[in-house]
């Protein structure tokens, strides 16, 4: 994780920003994980005081889980 929020620091003080989509079906396989990204994301932002896009969280649930994990959880509920 903290290799992710480096190369994030990186980018963003390069005005690089890497545009997602909310993804809303990790709100619904992960919503434990998505709450915490959330929560995460905002209390990394206030810590070093910088504005992160809200793509950032949906970037952290993803790092969190493993690779596997979300193509099963996809297939499971047919998104895929």
């Amino acid at each position: 994780m903290l290799d992710h929020l480096q190369l994030v620091l990186e980018r963003l003080e390069k005005g690089v920003r890497i545009p997602a989509t909310s993804m809303p079906e990790l709100r619904v396989l992960y919503p434990a994980e998505y709450a915490a990204a959330t929560e995460m994301t905002a209390s990394i932002a206030a810590s070093l005081d910088i504005e992160l896009p809200p793509e950032e969280s949906v970037f952290q649930v993803t790092t969190s889980i493993d690779d596997d994990g979300i193509w099963n959880a996809f297939a499971r509920n047919g998104l895929i």
